[in-house]
């Protein structure tokens, strides 16, 4: 079964999404600022992947990043 629907089962068996808090959150350090000569600022909207307890991300400029999954650290 695939995790998304997972943990939606478990907020509607064990409580209300109102109350789920996030664990953690990770700040990538990129600038949100527009690129040099103009054009649009950058915006992030990331699909991770998970190995191994290492979840792995895109950052706004393209840097990739590996994090660890129960606590967001960097590695």
């Amino acid at each position: 079964m695939n995790k998304r629907i997972l943990l939606l089962l478990a907020i509607s068996v064990y409580g209300q999404v109102q109350d789920v808090q996030p664990a953690w959150t990770y700040d990538t350090h990129d600038s949100l600022d527009a690129a040099r000569g103009g054009g649009r600022r950058p915006a992030l909207e990331v699909t991770p992947v998970y190995d191994s307890g290492r979840l792995y991300v895109s950052t706004p400029w393209g840097s990739v990043a590996a994090l660890e999954a129960k606590t967001g650290k960097e590695i």
